[in-house]
């Protein structure tokens, strides 16, 4: 890619485009926006409990399977799911993903329906990955 400097000099650097870049969403310090299975945000005084399924909201999942029109709310059925590959870990261990793609009536925004691996009670790293890219670590805590 080519740039000019506000000299007017060409400068050229180099520039990678991924097919997704996921992002999931913080609140707190870094504390994963997600919610357990009665959409209830996932605090401290509200823990995922390991083996129960989380909703975790993201964006930068790349293309999927059912592309709503610029602006529309994401389809409820069929559902848009990512086709690109993906996985999850929670604290290194790995995380099922039951579900990655559109949250059903919003624009833009995705969700990981991710199962919680039997861990002790802790703060443990999440990374969502996608087509081989990595979100940044973000903290999900989980209760006994």
């Amino acid at each position: 890619m080519m740039v000019r400097s506000a000299a007017g000099m060409s400068m050229e650097f180099p520039l990678t485009v991924s097919a997704a870049g996921p992002g999931v969403f913080m609140w707190d310090v870094n504390r994963a926006v997600a919610t357990d299975a009665g959409g209830t945000l996932l605090t401290a005084a509200n823990p995922a409990r390991a083996g129960s399924v989380i909703v975790v909201y993201l964006t930068g999942i790349g293309g999927v399977s059912n592309t709503p029109l610029d602006g529309a709310g994401a389809p409820v059925s069929p559902l848009a799911r990512a086709s690109l590959a993906f996985s999850a870990t929670i604290g290194g261990v790995d995380a099922p993903v039951q579900f990655l793609g559109l949250t059903p009536y919003f624009a833009g925004l995705a969700q990981a329906n991710l199962q919680v691996p039997q861990l002790a009670a802790g703060d443990y790293p999440l990374v969502i990955t996608v087509d081989g890219n990595s979100s940044a670590v973000v903290t999900i805590r989980v209760g006994s």
